[in-house]
């Protein structure tokens, strides 16, 4: 019996780190999903508006820019955004 009781606490010991493993990974900290609009400024005093569009979820998902034909994707973990079109 003791046999028993050693294997059945070690199953739910290894399920309990797997579930706040699961819960501990890097997650987005902001919803980036939307339309941004961006205003590139030049050195000449001239500036640019560009919109760019967020879909997808928390983490990952696809950006379209106006005047762009292929859309790019985007990546958020934490605080960090990184996106390429």
């Amino acid at each position: 019996m003791k046999t028993i009781t050693k294997i059945l606490f070690i199953i739910i010991l290894v399920s309990i780190l797997s579930l706040l493993q699961a819960n501990c990974k890097s997650a987005a900290n902001y919803d980036i999903r939307g339309t941004w609009s961006v205003i590139l400024s030049y050195f000449d005093g001239t500036s640019d508006l560009f919109l760019f569009t967020f879909t997808g979820d928390l983490e990952a998902g696809i950006v379209n820019h106006t005047g762009v034909q292929y859309p790019g994707t985007y990546t958020v973990s934490g605080s960090s955004v990184e996106f390429s079109i």
